[in-house]
């Protein structure tokens, strides 16, 4: 899993998830701007929703990412 996982995130394959990235970060900065005070959720969320779209390519508006998502926030507070 660990070589797995190194190869998929070094070298020419990072350049494809930029597009992936990219809409993350829109998406983050969006969340910010509409509720600043819950920042450290936000960024949380936007960096799970990242990590799940390149391993999973699960798109933003998968219903799957939000239940995960509001898994690891019950598991984490």
């Amino acid at each position: 899993m660990r070589k797995v996982a190194h190869e998929a995130f070094t070298g020419s394959s990072l350049a494809s998830y930029q597009p992936r990235q990219a809409k993350g970060a829109v998406l983050l900065a969006a969340r910010l701007l509409q509720d600043p005070g819950q920042w450290n959720d936000h960024i949380g969320h936007g960096i799970a929703s990242i990590m799940l779209s390149i391993i999973y390519s699960w798109p933003y508006s998968d219903s799957r990412m939000e239940t995960v998502l509001e898994f690891t926030q019950f598991q984490a507070g």
